[in-house]
């Protein structure tokens, strides 16, 4: 049998008889599951503080050079511009409808590049090619619709339901 010291610094006998007997002379201790714990009933343990973790020498050295390693990278691809014409390929134009209006009413795009129409106007709209190729079908306030256009050329396109409102779009190869 070991020897333990309980709570009320007594030295007891590990055991059910050393547990029942502390119990019987102090009524206020209590076992949490194990025997050689005990604590006073009422009074919670307070929750152990987390430990600081230990950063080796090495460890700290090694993530030093790498996060230098890492900046340098970051710094270098930040000096190198990135190609403009691929930025302009991959993002769309946009023509607003404002006022019973294309603004702008002339777009310039490259072959493969999109064009999004968004009314911001009260009444519905369509967008709508003149030579009846494409059209957006209504557009209520709020609403957007978007096209490609694969081939070079000029197109002309109008509003169905103001047929006053009149806009361009020019598609040119990419370079």
């Amino acid at each position: 049998m070991q020897e333990l010291v309980l709570a009320s610094g007594r030295r007891a006998k590990r055991g059910a008889d050393a547990e029942n007997d502390e119990r019987a002379q102090n009524p206020r201790l209590c076992s949490t599951g194990h025997p050689s714990h005990y604590v006073l009933r009422g009074f919670p343990l307070p929750p152990a503080a987390p430990r600081p973790k230990r950063i080796e020498p090495h460890a700290l050295g090694r993530r030093t050079e790498d996060m230098r390693l890492l900046l340098s990278a970051a710094l270098l691809a930040a000096l190198i511009p990135a190609p403009v014409q691929a930025a302009n390929a991959a993002s769309p134009a946009t023509v607003h409808i404002r006022d019973d209006k294309f603004v702008p009413a002339a777009v310039t795009i490259a072959t493969g590049q999109k064009v999004v129409f968004i009314n911001d106007d009260d009444d519905a709209h369509t967008v709508t090619a003149d030579d009846q190729s494409w059209d957006s079908e209504g557009l209520n306030q709020g609403q957007q619709w978007s096209r490609a256009f694969p081939k070079t050329g000029t197109i002309a396109y109008h509003c169905t339901v103001h047929p006053f409102m009149k806009g361009t779009i020019v598609v040119r190869s990419a370079p």
